[in-house]
């Protein structure tokens, strides 16, 4: 017969397992989505018309910004989530998923390449986008889950994570 204190032990082992492969139970069942901090205090330094808009940015090393136009349209906004949220393109809105992508580092392209990967169900998206250091964009999820978006523009490249709603 098992003791108590061996199950503990044995159930300790498994989470210290699962905690270092980088995966939970939740995170397995699709669960939880490793959303992108939304800031919802302006960034120091940039310029007026950015200021009100909350931002997330890029892992790893923040090598963009993402100014998130749509959210004072939202309820997130109101609440101050904390994890970034995105709609769908599946049902029309009066608002749309418009977001700026800006950088300053050297390299930047006349062209920013995002790339969306579901990460809790098969599915992917790709766009291109032009400009130059800041690229004006509309995120088209194209179906509810949790979504990486890999932007990239010359060397510089970065990845947030959305979770989709309709």
């Amino acid at each position: 017969m098992f003791s108590v204190r061996f199950v503990v032990v044995v159930v300790a082992g498994v989470a210290g397992c699962l905690a270092l492969s980088g995966e939970s139970t939740a995170d397995r069942s699709g669960a939880t989505c490793p959303m992108s901090h939304v800031h919802y205090a302006s960034f120091p330094g940039e310029p007026s018309n950015l200021k009100p808009l909350p931002w997330i940015a890029t892992a790893p090393g923040g090598s963009l910004r993402a100014y998130l136009f749509f959210y004072p349209n939202t309820s997130w906004d109101r609440q101050h989530l904390l994890g970034a949220r995105i709609f769908t393109i599946r049902k029309p809105r009066d608002v749309n998923p418009k977001v700026l992508w800006s950088t300053r580092l050297h390299g930047y392209a006349l062209k920013l390449q995002m790339q969306g990967q579901r990460l809790d169900a098969a599915g992917s998206f790709s766009t291109t986008w032009r400009g130059f250091g800041d690229y004006p964009s509309y995120v088209q999820v194209p179906a509810p889950g949790c979504w990486r978006v890999t932007v990239t523009t010359g060397p510089v490249s970065g990845s947030v994570v959305f979770s989709a709603t309709d």
